[in-house]
């Protein structure tokens, strides 16, 4: 994930692929737009971040198939985030 590029990334765009984040209370949305600051002031990125802060107005909870979808289909995830850590 790219946190500079808005509405996605590589061929994935669109703002259905938005980095956003969700508040639920006003201290979340402090906490996180202090985190965004801090990073945007670090210089670890060129470019500042993308990621949207907007409020939780509605939650729907997914469907009982998508949940625990790590749990269910980890083997290919497992197998990303192992790549992912190792650097490779």
């Amino acid at each position: 994930h790219n946190p500079t590029q808005k509405d996605g990334q590589g061929v994935d765009i669109g703002p259905q692929y938005r980095s956003v984040i969700m508040p639920a209370t006003e201290e979340e949305r402090q906490i996180a737009e202090a985190s965004k600051e801090r990073v945007n002031t670090s210089g670890v990125f060129s470019a500042p971040i993308a990621t949207i802060i907007q409020p939780l107005t509605v939650f729907y909870p997914a469907e009982d198939y998508h949940q625990d979808y790590y749990a269910k289909k980890g083997v290919y995830y497992e197998s990303v985030l192992t790549r992912k850590k190792s650097g490779l």
